[in-house]
This record gives structure tokens, C-alpha cells and sequence, in this order.
């Protein structure tokens, strides 16, 4: 539904993510809009945010009225909850983005609660890019082909539908990869694939 159209983006992540895209600095609100984005926190650490760090972050929300919030998934369970201290709701947010981290279903209830629109997991690192999307916690995580030729290599012989991920990336100049080993570990599922983990903690 965003394809293609103009749309206002709030993004709360870890300082240096996505490549490098995120300002590190204290900029005022109007010099952290690009191209629609907004992005909120001018540190990496929300658990050592003030209150008065959360009143900016929920104020610059309230007046970016975006329509999609993207973000580390205890970050945006901390934003969750500075908004729901506050009296604030966000009607404008139809969808929710859980990348930089792995979401797990409590974060993700807890962002529910306040930001009720669809949560969708967008899945990729910051060397090679966005890899998989999917709708959060129904396994059905599809390849985004336009970034990168994905390579499921076997991982064990035992389990057969679990693979380690390789990744050539396309159009890229500045750092291509090719057949880099993310470390990630996926399943293939009924409707799409899973991310399990890292190869190292499963």
C-alpha cells in the first residue's frame, strides 16, 4: 500500500544503523526529516534515556503524524510505553516495521498495545541490506530479489529445510558482496521461510 506513493516515516534504531543512515548528531527536529523519514533518537541507549528525551521523542511523533513506524523492537516497546505514559495515541500509524533486531511476541504485544496497525518484519543486516519481508510471526518471510540473489546453502544434513544464508548484492558499487555468508540461519516454512538465529546460538 506504500509502493510507488509518498508516505511519513518515524524511525527509532540503534545511532550508525542501516548503513550508516541514521544522524549521530543533536540536530533540531526540522534537520532529522529526509524525504519523509524522521528519525527520533539522537543516542543508540533507550534505557538510559530521560523522560525529558522521551517527551521530545513522543512530541516529534505527534507532530510527524507518520504512517509507518520503523525501528529496533525493544525500542519501539520502550516508545510504546513512554507514549502510553503520556495519553498519546498515533491514529495515523498503519504499519509498524520490526527490523535492526529480532522482535520477540512480547515486544511485539507490547507495541500493540499502543500502535495497533499490522507489524510487518523486514529482515537484512547492514552489510548486505534489507534480504527478507514478511508479516512479523507468521513465517512467511519472502526474498526481496530487487537487493540481493539469495543462496540457501545446506546446514546440516539432518534438517533438510534449514540453510545458512549467502548473498550476492545487485546494483551495488560502492561495497558489493559476493557470496557473502551472513551467519543467519533460515527455515523453509509452508508460506515462507523463518529466521531462526545466528549460526553460533542455535
Amino acid at each position: 500500500q506504500f509502493v510507488g506513493r509518498y508516505y511519513r516515516k518515524c524511525v527509532l534504531a540503534p545511532i550508525g544503523c542501516s548503513s550508516n543512515l541514521c544522524p549521530y548528531e543533536d540536530h533540531p527536529f526540522p534537520h532529522r526529516y529526509f524525504d519523509g523519514t524522521v528519525y527520533l533518537n539522537l543516542t543508540s541507549d533507550p534505557f538510559v534515556f530521560p523522560e525529558s528525551e522521551w517527551d521530545r521523542i513522543v512530541r516529534e511523533l505527534q507532530a510527524t503524524q507518520p504512517e509507518v513506524i520503523e525501528g529496533e523492537p525493544v525500542y519501539l516497546a520502550l516508545l510504546a510505553r513512554a507514549a502510553q505514559r503520556r495519553g498519546v495515541t498515533v491514529p495515523s500509524v498503519r504499519a509498524v516495521i520490526l527490523t535492526y533486531g529480532k522482535a520477540s511476541l512480547q515486544h511485539s504485544r507490547r507495541i500493540a498495545e499502543v500502535f495497533s496497525a499490522p507489524q510487518v518484519d523486514l529482515y537484512g543486516s547492514t552489510e548486505a541490506g534489507y534480504l527478507f519481508v514478511g508479516e512479523a510471526f507468521q513465517d512467511n518471510l519472502q526474498a526481496i530479489d530487487a537487493n540481493a540473489f539469495i543462496e540457501l546453502v545446506p546446514w546440516r544434513a539432518d534438517l533438510p529445510d534449514v540453510a545458512q544464508i549467502y548473498v550476492t548484492t545487485r546494483e551495488r558499487e560502492a561495497m558489493p558482496l559476493l557470496r557473502y555468508h551472513t551467519g543467519d540461519i533460515v527455515q523453509r516454512r509452508a508460506t515462507g521461510f523463518r529466521i531462526l538465529g545466528r549460526e553460533g546460538s542455535i
